[in-house]
């Protein structure tokens, strides 16, 4: 019996020994597993440390690639690569090798033409103040009475100043006269046709126009209603000393074919019987003209354009294309137009493309991307031009980080004869001293252009008036710090 029990005794101890060394055991293979998670973690942490890494490789070298494209200086401003159309209440905007686009509105507006062809990605970013209508009251500024609600066109005279259009006859409506009529009267009583006389009996000769057809026809009124450009208003005189409006209509010649008979109204001249002669134009409201090519008045052509374009290769170690472009459409190149003793002052709109790099790291520390800003712009006379870029705000691109002293750019724009810059690291700054840029605390190199849009013809007091708008591009550089490169645009 004790034989027995020292038997189980000696069983059940060799039992616990076996379960002590499973549990060792577990306890082992837990260590290993956790171990080789942990070995698993750090591979995984060490791979994506190896992406980053290279991802953050490629990302600079495409900042530096694109850094390399930026221009040193600017002579003048690049041209638009961009064409715009106008059509009835739209602006198309067309490029090679980009999508189109359309604008609409009015004011300073932007639209993004993404590249389409190649296996590069890019973009070109254009702005435009182009108008697609403007008040009549506006087009006819100079000429617009106030107080009689009435424009002195002075039709008589041998043409329109604001479009160059002939306007000693007015066009009657239904004659089919081109270009489209820009004056047209409905005068009753005028026939469309008249008979002709057939004064030698002879049925194969031409006929002629009855005696005195003209002076038979004249018609006489207060006012005779008609349209301006297609809007519905009346043409009336001075209304002194009884003046009337005199519509003189004028047929066409006899026609080549004997047996017709029939002379067309060709046209009908507009005079008042007054001293003057003059004839007035008094709107019904104050509506919209549309400029548009084709159209009676024809496209807007005093307007600015502005911004860049860029082409991203596919690889880290492929060529960047990127450039800025600032244009002024008119007639001329100078502007019109007194700039007021105290300074006419211009606000608007930058965009353009930045890279920065850490001073303390140069090598692999690049950061590039696009910004928009706010400009203003003084100026006292065409060539005493200063102001300001500030309030950037970025979009970082090619894989980049966001820049770390966006928030402090201040670009001032000088006025000492070179067309100079300066970058103000501290935030706040001077507004664009017109000396020498003091009070900007780095001193940078670079350059910058303006030109102003000139008045045209419609502008009331075209010459006391400072010029509408003003564009231009920039560049400014801290070497082995902060690149930038812009187009701009404001309005007075």
């Amino acid at each position: 019996m004790a034989a027995a029990i020292q038997r189980a005794t000696t069983a059940e101890a060799a039992l616990e020994t076996v379960r002590g060394q499973l549990t060792t055991a577990q306890q082992e293979l837990e260590t290993a597993e956790e171990e080789a998670e942990e070995a698993q973690q750090q591979a995984e942490e060490a791979r994506q440390e190896a992406e980053q890494r290279t991802s953050d490789l490629d990302a600079n070298q495409r900042a530096q690639n694109l850094r390399s494209t930026f221009p040193g200086t600017f002579t003048a401003a690049p041209v638009s690569p961009v064409d715009m159309t106008v059509s009835r209440g739209g602006l198309r905007l067309t490029r090679s090798r980009h999508s189109d686009a359309t604008l609409s509105g009015a004011g300073i507006r932007s639209a993004t033409m993404t590249l389409t062809a190649g296996g590069d990605s890019g973009k070109t970013v254009i702005y435009t103040d182009r108008e697609l209508s403007r008040k009549l009251t506006d087009h006819y500024g100079a000429q617009w009475d106030k107080t009689n609600a009435r424009f002195n066109l002075l039709l008589t005279a041998a043409a329109d100043a604001a479009s160059g259009i002939a306007v000693g006859s007015i066009n009657y409506p239904g004659t089919g006269q081109t270009p489209a009529p820009k004056w047209r009267i409905t005068p009753s009583g005028v026939p469309t046709s008249l008979t002709g006389e057939d004064l030698d009996d002879n049925a194969a000769t031409p006929t002629t126009l009855p005696s005195g057809a003209t002076t038979d026809n004249t018609k006489m009124a207060t006012s005779y209603p008609g349209d301006l450009y297609g809007l519905s208003g009346s043409f009336v005189c001075a209304g002194v000393d009884g003046c009337q409006v005199q519509a003189a209509p004028t047929y066409s010649p006899a026609p080549t074919t004997p047996t017709s008979g029939r002379h067309a109204l060709q046209s009908v001249a507009l005079t008042a019987t007054d001293v003057a002669g003059t004839v007035y134009f008094k709107p019904d409201g104050s509506p919209s003209i549309q400029l548009y090519e084709g159209g009676p008045v024809g496209p807007d052509a005093e307007y600015m354009e502005f911004g860049y374009w860029r082409e991203d290769p596919t690889s880290a170690a492929g060529i960047y294309r990127f450039g800025v472009f600032a244009e002024v459409t008119a007639p001329d190149g100078a502007p019109t137009g007194a700039f007021p003793a105290f300074g006419a002052t211009y606000d608007g709109t930058a965009v353009g493309a930045y890279v920065e790099q850490d001073p303390n790291d140069p090598v692999d520390t690049h950061r590039q991307g696009e910004f928009t800003a706010d400009v203003s712009l003084t100026a006292t006379s065409a060539t005493a031009v200063y102001g300001t870029v500030d309030d950037f705000v970025v979009t970082p691109t090619g894989g980049s980080a966001a820049p770390r002293t966006s928030d402090r750019w201040v670009l001032t724009l000088i006025n000492n004869g070179p067309r100079a810059v300066h970058l103000n690291l501290a935030g706040g700054g001077t507004r664009g001293n017109p000396a020498d840029g003091a009070g900007t605390v780095t001193t940078t190199t670079g350059a910058w252009t303006h030109a102003f849009v000139p008045h045209h013809a419609h502008t009331a007091d075209a010459a006391n008036t400072a010029p509408p708008a003003v564009t231009g591009v920039f560049v400014a550089r801290i070497v082995d710090f902060l690149h930038l490169v812009g187009a701009y645009g404001a309005e007075r």
